[in-house]
């Protein structure tokens, strides 16, 4: 993998303090900036031009949600449509987190449940095009998921087009290469938001046995990612 450049807004001290020595553990990340505001931090992002940039939601002068929309828009100066935006944040709230993603957030850490090592995992894969969630983050995601299907479907009406029980773009799941039984069983834990090693804890198999089937899991769903996954997962009626 190639060098990933890394930008802070981040308004606490501690916390860059503490991410900086997190991510000086690897040769693969080079910090090139930080900020504590969110208008400095925009404009670090125009001078530094990062792969990636953590972001808190919290920052004084403006929300780190509207640090990412000015990062999305097309029609700002800081827009940059390359940039892989990563939430690092205490706030667990349901519309904020909706709103971090709907304003373009790629992944989603929460700073007490977060150590060191799952932050830089967390920056390898949103570098490489993934997203990752923190497991609370991951339920409340998958909760507005499954609350806009059951509404979408209760609303239906003989005018109105309804959302089949079986998804279309996970066809390929019941077709001619359908989940294993312990492909089912790991789709239900990702759903429940376990990371990797829980699921080997859990299942009593090696943490690269679980990776392994985790490709194949989104190999077959024809899923981005883990997150992507697990809603076809729902949508599908595979998992519950």
């Amino acid at each position: 993998m190639s060098e990933i450049r890394v930008a802070l807004i981040e308004s606490q001290d501690l916390s860059r303090y503490g991410m900086q020595a997190a991510l000086g553990q690897s040769d693969l990340i080079t910090i090139v900036g930080e900020a504590a505001k969110g208008r400095e931090g925009l404009d670090l992002l125009q001078q530094t031009q990062p792969d990636l940039v953590i972001i808190e939601l919290d920052l004084p002068d403006i929300s780190g949600i509207e640090v990412i929309q000015q990062i999305k828009n097309p029609e700002s100066e800081a827009e940059s449509a390359d940039l892989k935006v990563l939430i690092f944040s205490t706030e667990a709230n349901e519309e904020l987190v909706m709103q971090a993603f709907a304003a373009g957030a790629d992944s989603y850490c929460l700073k007490d449940k977060t150590n060191h090592q799952d932050l830089l995992e967390a920056i390898e894969a949103t570098y490489q095009g993934n997203s990752w969630l923190d497991p609370a983050i991951a339920r409340i995601v998958l909760s507005h998921y499954q609350q806009t299907i059951e509404q979408d479907t209760n609303d239906s009406s003989p005018g109105s087009v309804s959302i089949e029980p079986i998804d279309p773009a996970v066809g390929p799941i019941l077709g001619a290469d359908p989940l294993t039984k312990r492909e089912l069983e790991i789709l239900e834990l990702i759903v429940g938001g376990h990371k990797n090693e829980e699921i080997s804890q859990k299942l009593y198999i090696t943490l690269d046995t679980v990776k392994t089937h985790v490709r194949n899991i989104l190999n077959k769903m024809g899923a981005s990612d883990r997150t992507h996954a697990a809603v076809l997962g729902l949508r599908s009626g595979l998992v519950n």
